[in-house]
């Protein structure tokens, strides 16, 4: 149902391959092409979003299955973001994200552009019900992502529940 619901805020994804699989992952959700579909041409191209159901005891309480129904929702709006932004990149595009993962900076950019993604197709109540559960049980101000939950965050990675306020109040799709 949660699935279907943030689907109905992408028409345009209607006839692109997205595939959902819950798996035991490090971090509780990841979207990314699949190999072969880095092959095909862009409205060709298949992506996969992973559900983690399992991880580490630290990051059970964000989990996908223990979140309430609207940051479910928030979320997986935030992973179909990424479908957006990957199906509007050449693979060439693609391939130079992957380089630039590296980079700090540019996955806090990147992130932070797929939150106004999200925002933008009308989800933002549902990424604020996710960006306020996840900083709640992580006990964090920042949150970075599962990768670095053990280190103190400083920077905006993805966008904190008053950004996404802010972004909602200037946006006339929520009035």
């Amino acid at each position: 149902m949660q699935v279907l619901l943030a689907l109905s805020y992408y028409p345009e994804l209607k006839n692109t391959s997205v595939s959902f699989r819950i798996r035991k992952r490090h971090t509780p959700l990841d979207t990314r092409s699949t190999w072969l579909g880095l092959l095909e041409p862009r409205k060709k191209r298949q992506y996969v979003i992973t559900i983690s159901d399992s991880s580490e005891p630290m990051l059970t309480p964000i989990l996908f299955k223990n979140l309430p129904f609207s940051a479910q929702v928030g979320v997986i709006g935030h992973e179909l973001g990424h479908v957006t932004d990957f199906s509007s990149m050449f693979t060439s595009q693609i391939l130079k994200h992957a380089i630039r993962n590296v980079s700090s900076r540019y996955i806090d950019r990147f992130e932070f552009k797929t939150d106004s993604i999200c925002i933008a197709h009308g989800l933002g109540y549902q990424l604020l019900a996710w960006s306020s559960f996840v900083r709640q049980k992580m006990h964090r101000e920042n949150w970075d992502g599962a990768d670095y939950v053990h280190q103190p965050m400083e920077r905006e990675r993805y966008m904190n529940p008053s950004t996404i306020r802010k972004r909602i109040a200037d946006n006339p799709i929520y009035h």
